[in-house]
């Protein structure tokens, strides 16, 4: 999937609202990952649940993310819903 699967870009949510649809999926049943405030919104707009990842250290620019990690790529599955309280990060 990718931007000429659609005709609105982000934050419209009709990238990720076709590709569940092309998997046979709903937004409850995925995860979605951004970098961007626009992506985001995209995702929280419909109705994804949304992993924010802040390699910046800015996190007001993803305020609204479900979750708000600095790093992915050696994240266990499991840790990525595991929340610290404390700074916002997991």
């Amino acid at each position: 999937m990718s931007g000429i699967n659609i005709t609105k870009g982000k934050p419209n949510a009709e990238l990720f609202l076709t590709a569940t649809q092309q998997l046979g999926l709903t937004a409850a049943e995925c995860v979605v990952f951004e970098n961007v405030a626009a992506g985001m919104q995209a995702a929280k707009h419909g109705g994804f649940y949304c992993i924010a990842i802040d390699r910046a250290k800015q996190p007001d620019r993803l305020k609204g993310a479900d979750q708000l990690i600095d790093y992915v790529a050696e994240r266990a599955p499991s840790r990525l819903f595991a929340i610290n309280i404390e700074t916002g990060y997991v």
